[in-house]
C-alpha cells in the first residue's frame, strides 16, 4: 500500500494475477462430489435465476404432483428426498398459495391425495416454460447420446 492507504498498482496486479491461476486441487481433482457439486451450483444457480422467486424444489413438487394426479405426501417427500415434516411444511406452503389442494383420491376414497388448483395448473405451465430454457442451456453441451449416458450415470449414483 501506498502512503494514502491505497493498494499500488505493482501490488494490484499481483493479485488479479494470483487469483486468475488454476488452483490445485489435490485428491479433490479425482473426487465425484467435488464435480457434482461444482455442477449442481452451476445448475443451481441459473435455475434459481430462471425461476425467479420460485425455488426449485417448489418446481418438483408442483411437477410431480402435475405429472401424478392424487399424490400421496408420503410418496412426494420420497421422490424429493424430503423428511416427511419438510414436505409437509412445503405442501401448506403451496396450499395457502392456492396452487395445490388435498383431495378424496378417486382410486382410494379412505385417503387423500394431491391435485393442483387452476392456479396451481398455470403456474407449473409458466413454470415448465422457464425451466425448458435452463435445461436447453445445459443439454446443449452435449449430445443426445452423452446426455443420456449422463443420465443413467447420475441414476445408478442416486440408487447407491
Amino acid at each position: 500500500m501506498d502512503a494514502s492507504g491505497t493498494m499500488s498498482a505493482d501490488l494490484s496486479s499481483d493479485c488479479e494475477r494470483l487469483a486468475a491461476d488454476a488452483l490445485d486441487t489435490d485428491i479433490l481433482g479425482t473426487s465425484l462430489d467435488f464435480a457434482m457439486h461444482g455442477a449442481m451450483a452451476v445448475l443451481r444457480r441459473d435455475l434459481l435465476a430462471q425461476l425467479g422467486a420460485v425455488r426449485p424444489v417448489v418446481f418438483n413438487l408442483l411437477a410431480l404432483v402435475g405429472a401424478n394426479p392424487g399424490i400421496l405426501q408420503t410418496q412426494l417427500a420420497d421422490a424429493l428426498l424430503l423428511d416427511r415434516g419438510s414436505a409437509a411444511s412445503l405442501v401448506k406452503k403451496l396450499q395457502q398459495w392456492r396452487w395445490v389442494e388435498h383431495r378424496v383420491r378417486e382410486a382410494d376414497r379412505r385417503c387423500k391425495g394431491l391435485y393442483l388448483s387452476v392456479t396451481g395448473a398455470r403456474t407449473l405451465r409458466h413454470l415448465k416454460s422457464q425451466f425448458q430454457k435452463h435445461t436447453a442451456r445445459f443439454h446443449s453441451r452435449f449430445t443426445p447420446d452423452e446426455h443420456r449416458q449422463l443420465l443413467e450415470f447420475l441414476q445408478r449414483i442416486a440408487r447407491q
